[in-house]
């Protein structure tokens, strides 16, 4: 089946200024894409958007894990599977994600493939459906993908892609995280990926300490950038033990009571977001 099996009836189509907007944590192995991606998406929820957040993450699913989402079943492997058939609708998407409530507002998850073995499920053609009734319902749907991009690498007994879910999601993107440590080795690896990857991203520094860094980390990570590879860092997120007690407890940073210079990059990575896909 082709991506043209999928297409949206042309009298069914939806005005593109009025769908949800597409967001990709992307990143490094080990960059913290996932906590990033959760807590983004309840700053987006915060700031009083219609939000989802879906792991399609087919090497290291955690957003259930993450969210302490104990009965996660497999959520994006029965939302894609209706997508195959067809028949994937607003009761599907009620019924296969997972509602939290908070503060009169929510987000609703969309959890990852419960075995790794089942990546072959993540293909383009379901997951372009997906993406596109998703944006139906929500103002931003944030997205935790795996690292790896490269293209050429096939299972034995199926026509998708490994990387299929990753390299699909950040074409259909309106914005994508390029996140990555900032430490000598997580920042030689994103200079490597910005030299290997091609597309528009958003360059994040994650964890981000003076104890490697020196007095004054965030200007040193910048200035590497700009001098080397004349980047742009578009944000700082500090070393936080906020990030610690949200793996104990299962509660993004803004619930951890407790001042977070973490929190506060977050927060302003998701107004960031928002004032640009909103022009």
């Amino acid at each position: 089946m082709t991506l043209i099996d999928f297409r949206v009836p042309q009298d069914k189509q939806t005005n593109l200024a009025t769908l949800g907007k597409q967001i990709v944590c992307w990143g490094s192995s080990g960059s913290g894409k996932s906590s990033i991606a959760t807590n983004l998406a309840f700053e987006l929820a915060f700031l009083s958007n219609k939000v989802a957040l879906v792991d399609a993450d087919s090497y290291h699913p955690s957003i259930a894990a993450l969210l302490g989402l104990i009965d996660s079943g497999s959520g994006i492997a029965a939302c894609l599977r209706l997508c195959r058939k067809g028949r994937f609708g607003t009761e599907d998407l009620a019924r296969l994600s997972q509602r939290i409530e908070f503060e009169e507002r929510s987000i609703d998850v969309v959890t990852g493939i419960p075995l790794v073995s089942r990546w072959p499920e993540l293909d383009a053609p379901a997951l372009h459906v997906l993406a596109s009734t998703l944006a139906e319902h929500y103002d931003f749907i944030v997205w935790d993908v795996a690292s790896y991009r490269e293209i050429t690498i096939y299972g034995s007994e199926t026509a998708t892609s490994r990387n299929e879910a990753t390299n699909t999601l950040i074409e259909l993107a309106d914005l994508t995280m390029g996140l990555f440590l900032a430490d000598p080795v997580g920042v030689n690896r994103f200079l490597f990926d910005c030299k290997v990857e091609h597309g528009d991203f958003w360059p994040v520094a994650n964890r981000v300490r003076s104890t490697v860094l020196g007095k004054r980390p965030e200007n040193e990570v910048a200035k590497v950038l700009a001098d080397v590879a004349d980047i742009q860092l578009v944000e700082s997120i500090r070393e936080d033990s906020s990030f610690d007690s949200m793996l104990a407890t299962a509660k993004p940073l803004r619930f951890q009571g407790r001042s977070s210079k973490a929190l506060e990059a977050i927060s302003r990575l998701a107004k960031k977001a928002t004032e640009y896909l909103g022009e």
